[in-house]
């Protein structure tokens, strides 16, 4: 049997640090009947054959991914914005298309290729926050309130995600989760678990740092005005600007926009579906849960 491994985000998990590593490590050493695909491939190639319908895209889909196979037992596929983008919010939650485009996916694969997702979850109110910031680094111009107002707290759930997920995954298929925290206390503890999954050996295991993406509140008001009355180019502009001239410091401290009760109410559902998550593992044998415990 072959694999495909792809690591689908979520958004603000680590995924530009791994990207990286994995650019440095596939682009320079040859590693054999082994085939790496990064975010502007998946993005540009496979995400367009996952949409439902129209111009034989199953028929292109499965010719596509013979040809990635051929050759290879193993392929790694790497893109964050492969189910939405982190602000695509439908029926109240991000990332809503997952179960459906995983489904698509498995449709156009090879008979004898067994699908791995591998997917970071990341604390509810961190990541919201992060998110919001990062659309404003992308040009966006909404208040972080119109951001949250968009989400559902009923439907906005990492766990029931992968449940709807794991309806569509094969007994062959494996849905591999790890904590966002978990990455952060043990990088490379987890690096070495996961490609003993994929079966290679990392040369070089250096991650590589990405750019800190937090906005201090002057920041973040500014970019909020000036993404509204900029030009593309202009904008990149203000962000450099912002970035150096306005960066979280004493003076210019960090925005924190959820209150107490709101943050206590999302970090404890996200620790509680943590441990709902490792009884899942302990219950589906598709499911891999990634934490220190499994190590």
């Amino acid at each position: 049997m072959k694999n495909l491994f792809l690591h689908a985000g979520a958004h603000k998990t680590g995924t530009t640090s791994m990207q990286r590593l994995f650019n440095k490590n596939f682009k320079l050493n040859d590693y054999p009947n082994f085939k790496y695909v990064g975010h502007r491939g998946v993005k540009s190639r496979v995400k367009p054959l996952l949409r439902n319908g129209g111009d034989g895209l199953e028929a292109k889909g499965k010719l596509f991914f013979e040809e990635i196979f051929r050759g290879n037992d193993t392929v790694l596929m790497s893109c964050e914005d492969i189910f939405g983008m982190y602000d695509e919010i439908r029926e109240g939650t991000p990332y809503a298309l997952m179960p459906e485009y995983t489904a698509n996916l498995i449709k156009i694969l090879p008979p004898d290729v067994n699908l791995y997702l591998l997917h970071c979850p990341r604390d509810y109110s961190a990541w919201m926050e992060s998110a919001y910031a990062q659309g404003l680094k992308n040009g966006k111009s909404y208040s972080f309130k119109e951001f949250y107002e968009e989400i559902d707290s009923s439907s906005f759930s990492w766990l029931e995600l992968y449940r709807k997920t794991l309806k569509n995954l094969r007994d062959n298929d494996f849905l591999m989760i790890w904590p966002y925290e978990f990455y952060k206390e043990k990088q490379y503890d987890l690096l070495d678990k996961v490609f003993s999954y994929i079966g290679i050996e990392l040369i070089d295991k250096e991650l590589p740092k990405a750019e800190n993406l937090t906005y201090s509140h002057v920041a973040e008001e500014l970019a909020i005005v000036g993404n509204k009355i900029l030009s593309k180019e202009e904008k990149k502009v203000l962000r450099n600007f912002l970035s150096k001239t306005f960066s979280v410091s004493y003076e210019f401290p960090k925005s924190v926009h959820l209150d107490k009760i709101h943050r206590s109410f999302w970090s404890s559902r996200y620790a509680e579906e943590l441990v709902r998550l490792e009884e899942l593992a302990e219950i589906d044998s598709r499911v891999v849960f990634l934490n220190s415990s499994s190590l």
